[in-house]
């Protein structure tokens, strides 16, 4: 029964668009010194600002903002939006880049990514799932959401290994397309939750 539920899916697709993403940025640091040229210890500083230091920001703050905006799923399309303009730049960037972007564009996505972390699990509320099948929903999405961790650290060193450097812009393309999905599945469930918005006060009307 659960498997069959669409919102199971797209929570489990909004927990691997984000996973992925934060996958994907643990990349950067060999990416700035193999290809755009940085020194190894400035790479080094970024990593250790961009895991420890956006932890113990992005979460809290996706949490604020997902009850201000009042929907998770607005809070991951800005995730999303983020993600594929940071990853589209540096497509195009060259070596000679200015440290002081380079530190901003890492911080900005590191931040857009924990902010997700704070805001994916919220949207099986959004997605219409009732609240006795909220744990089983979980489990499964988190399975999903989380399977990245299976397969994305082997390929990706499977196209470094093969690819050399031409392996980034894989990388970079292979997660722009797990963002796009991301965020074409936060649509969805913005659209089931004005449609059972709707049928409730169609509802509320007939009484």
């Amino acid at each position: 029964m659960i498997m069959k539920q669409p919102a199971t899916w797209l929570v489990a697709i909004s927990i691997f668009a984000v996973y992925s993403f934060l996958t994907t940025l643990t990349y950067f640091t060999p990416y700035f010194t193999d290809v755009l040229g940085v020194a190894v210890t400035f790479s080094g500083g970024v990593a250790i600002l961009r895991q420890h230091g956006m932890t113990l920001l992005g979460a809290p703050i996706g949490g604020i903002l997902t009850d201000k905006v009042g929907s998770p799923s607005k809070v991951l399309l800005g995730v999303y939006a983020i993600g594929i303009l940071g990853l589209g730049y540096l497509l195009v960037a060259d070596a000679g880049v200015a440290a002081q972007l380079l530190i901003a564009l890492t911080l900005i996505m590191s931040a857009a990514v924990y902010i997700g972390r704070g805001a994916y699990y919220a949207t099986i509320t959004e997605a219409g799932v009732s609240r006795n099948l909220t744990a089983s929903t979980i489990g499964i999405a988190a399975a999903v959401g989380f399977s990245p961790d299976l397969f994305q650290f082997t390929l990706f060193g499977y196209w470094l290994d093969t690819l050399g450097t031409q392996a980034y812009t894989y990388m970079f393309i292979f997660q722009a397309v797990v963002l796009v999905i991301g965020a074409l599945a936060a649509l969805k469930i913005l659209h089931i939750k004005k449609k059972n918005s709707q049928n409730v006060c169609a509802v509320a009307e007939a009484e």
